[in-house]
């Protein structure tokens, strides 16, 4: 850290400060801080900061950050994911998945709202979600047929349960 305070940080690209970012995540937060907010380039210091507060799960200063993030166009996709991880950690489903269904990453993002479906109690919503992922995404569709299956069986409903994965050797026998 004393270190730190003797380099000469205008002669520092963006390139140098992330790089020293990765590292200084672990050893200290100002520094994290003072690099991120010395970039060049703002809006890249801004969400360098933001996947640091996401990996280190600090909810409420992430998610202060997420509001900016998202609003700039190079960032915004991956600043919503980390935004609906974030409210995730803190088990805010219903707004992890208002982030979730912004992101552009399918189908991970819809199993993601079915799990988050699952905690608020909505079976059957999560249920129309995986077979919508059934049926529009052929390369997940045996697990998301399996993880339909599963989540009646975490409902104690075995009848379901069994003919889930009937209808999954059925529908799927490479699998």
């Amino acid at each position: 850290k004393n270190a730190y305070t003797n380099i000469k940080h205008e002669k520092w690209d963006d390139g140098a400060r992330n790089g020293f970012v990765g590292w200084a995540a672990g050893v200290d937060e100002g520094m994290v801080l003072h690099a991120c907010q010395n970039m060049k380039d703002q809006d890249f210091g801004r969400y360098r900061l933001l996947q640091y507060y996401h990996a280190a799960r600090r909810v409420k200063e992430g998610l202060e950050i997420a509001e900016d993030v998202v609003k700039m166009p190079n960032y915004a996709d991956n600043a919503y994911w980390m935004k609906a991880e974030l409210h995730e950690s803190a088990g805010q489903w219903a707004e992890a998945n208002e982030a979730y269904k912004i992101t552009n990453r399918e189908p991970e993002n819809l199993f993601r709202i079915a799990e988050n479906l699952l905690r608020l109690n909505q079976k059957n919503q999560a249920l129309a979600q995986l077979s919508e992922i059934e049926n529009f995404f052929a390369g997940v569709a045996p697990r998301a047929a399996l993880r339909i299956a599963y989540v009646h069986r975490g409902a104690n409903d075995e009848p379901n349960f069994i003919s889930a994965l009937h209808a999954i050797m059925d529908k799927y026998p490479r699998s």
